[in-house]
């Protein structure tokens, strides 16, 4: 069990693998706080098995045009990834801007991992996409040891099945130390070097992966220490990530909880 969850947090993680830490011109904020991790030695401490937290389900809307049963397509795929990954307006005080947003289709992946085409066709991969949201003013957000970023990125398969089994066969060849931190291009100056380590986090959904990652980072000349939050899932045939990012401190657990929930309640509205 421990073993299948880390390897879907390590493909919920893939749709951030061609970002890498822009920066800001002049500021000393970190940048875009682009998601990353490290291979690590497991403990069964970071899974969550318990029913999800009791606070209230976020109002949501279902958008995506799909009967049940009915197979999907890429612009299923694009309607559901719209509704549910983080934008602006969905994260606390602020203000916010949309520094990244990506999507990933199969060609796209390929050309970042070639060898994963044949993976991707065998699993139904259809489609991924991959939002960062950064402090409007990150020399005050750093300065004030406050969240510089919140980011999302998810995975549509075409079944449960698909997307659990990508999960499996591609975090195999991602779990060598430093491979994960490599993925993800040049975020942290040394991918040997980040620490993760595991969180402490409310559940939210059956089988949940938390953990913190710190490393250093170079932000537009000035090396400063990063940690994330990032919590991973898989719910039926969607893979996620959701996370933040603070410099000098750990992104606190109960600002990102309710961001989570409202990710996990778009993504089983419109499935």
């Amino acid at each position: 069990m421990l073993r299948r969850v880390l390897l879907i947090a390590a493909v919920a993680l893939l749709g951030v693998a061609a970002l890498a830490c822009d920066g800001d011109d002049g500021d000393d904020g970190g940048g875009d706080a682009t998601p990353t991790t490290e291979a690590a030695e497991p403990s069964p401490g970071n899974t969550s098995t318990a029913s999800p937290s009791a606070r209230s389900t976020p109002d949501v809307e279902r958008v995506v045009e799909r009967e049940d049963g009915e197979p999907w397509s890429e612009d299923d795929a694009a309607a559901l990834l719209d509704a549910v990954l983080l934008k602006p307006a969905d994260l606390p005080l602020g203000p916010w801007v949309l520094q990244t947003d990506t999507t990933s289709t199969n060609a796209d992946a390929v050309q970042v991992d070639p060898e994963s085409a044949e993976l991707n066709e065998r699993c139904g991969r259809i489609l991924a996409r991959t939002t960062v949201n950064q402090a409007e003013d990150t020399l005050t957000a750093f300065i004030g040891g406050e969240t510089l970023s919140f980011f999302s990125t998810a995975t549509v398969y075409e079944s449960e099945d698909g997307a659990s089994e990508c999960s499996a066969e591609s975090a195999t060849r991602l779990a060598e130390p430093g491979a994960l931190a490599r993925a993800f291009g040049a975020l942290f100056i040394d991918p040997d070097a980040v620490q993760i380590a595991l969180a402490d986090f409310p559940p939210v959904i059956e089988g949940q992966f938390s953990a913190t990652l710190t490393g250093q980072i170079d932000a537009a000349g000035t090396v400063i220490d990063l940690t994330l939050l990032i919590v991973a899932f898989q719910s039926e045939n969607v893979t996620a990530t959701v996370g933040s990012a603070r410099s000098g401190s750990t992104p606190p657990a109960d600002e990102l909880q309710e961001i989570v929930e409202l990710v996990v309640a778009r993504i089983r509205a419109n499935q």
